[in-house]
């Protein structure tokens, strides 16, 4: 029977699960033809076993959800029955959504292609300094095109976490003038928030 420590876990050990963590991007970057590729793991919430993986491809990001006691049932079952004391079944959903190393899942989000004109625009507008320079691994979160008007929206994939709403997703929307900075409103889709430039 494994036993399984629930205290916490120091910086020693936690770097060990980290580079555990990145052997297994690195083996899923070795699938890929670019070689210059960087392999990163980002700690998770719910457990010290969970980690992001990422694969930054230029602007291209290929992530996967990694959860390194995936074969403990023990501790998942500790984890689940935790989460489902709080009544919130979409943390028990992103909670689950880390899998094994042989079960993950890998997908892409991307910055832009050389197709992308508004999307490069947008990414390399005077007035979205701030966000490049704030975004670690950033993409495109999605472009809406309504009554006339275009916004393209942009997130950092260092805060994206499974089921959840991204918490950063800033972007810029055009009526046919000049492009005008906003934000999407923390936990809501579609409602817009405007900022003011730092170059105003």
């Amino acid at each position: 029977m494994t036993t399984l420590r629930l205290h916490s876990i120091g910086q020693p050990r936690q770097a060990i699960l980290k580079n555990n963590a990145v052997d297994v991007a690195q083996k899923y970057k070795q699938t890929l033809s670019n070689n210059k590729a960087v392999a990163t793991a980002i700690p998770q919430p719910y457990s010290p076993f969970n980690w992001k993986l990422i694969v930054q491809d230029g602007n291209i990001l290929h992530y996967s959800f990694l959860d390194l006691a995936g074969n403990i049932r023990l501790f998942k079952q500790f984890t689940t029955s935790m989460i489902l004391t709080l009544g919130n079944p979409t943390l028990v959903k992103s909670s689950l959504a880390y899998k094994h190393r042989t079960e993950l899942e890998w997908k892409i989000a991307s910055l832009y292609d050389s197709s992308d004109n508004k999307v490069k625009q947008v990414w390399e507008h005077k007035d979205f300094l701030l966000f490049r320079q704030f975004a670690r691994f950033p993409y495109t979160y999605r472009i809406d095109e309504q009554n006339k008007e275009t916004c393209v929206w942009f997130s950092d994939h260092r805060y994206v976490f499974p089921e959840l709403t991204p918490p950063f997703r800033y972007g810029m929307c055009n009526q046919g003038k000049d492009w005008l900075l906003y934000r999407l409103k923390r936990n809501r889709e579609n409602v817009k928030v405007k900022l003011v430039p730092p170059s105003r």
